[in-house]
């Protein structure tokens, strides 16, 4: 118990000493090994071919490009219908 307590000090004094670009860096680094970032990433990259697919499916049937990524995003992942609304919202505000 006393080792652990240990470990969290020194790791809380080493996080604080570092300035704000390493320590972004260092959770950057992090991240990557958590399983649950590795999963979103997972299900994102298996959903892309069936955004392009929805798409492209709904720009066939005349649909502008800003409402066929609106209509599709609700039906993807959260992290890859976000992207994609943001793209739609960029779209239609033209930057």
């Amino acid at each position: 118990m006393i080792a652990a307590l240990l470990l969290a000090a020194v790791a809380a004094l080493a996080v604080a000493a570092l300035d704000d670009s390493r320590l972004r860096a260092l959770l950057t680094a992090a991240r990557r090994f958590d399983p649950r970032e590795r999963a979103g990433a997972r299900d994102r990259r298996l959903a892309l071919p069936g955004l392009v697919d929805a798409v492209g499916a709904a720009i066939a049937s005349g649909l502008s490009i800003q409402l066929a990524l609106a209509e599709v995003a609700p039906t993807l992942p959260r992290a890859l219908a976000r992207a994609t609304e943001r793209a739609a919202a960029a779209l239609s505000l033209g930057s």
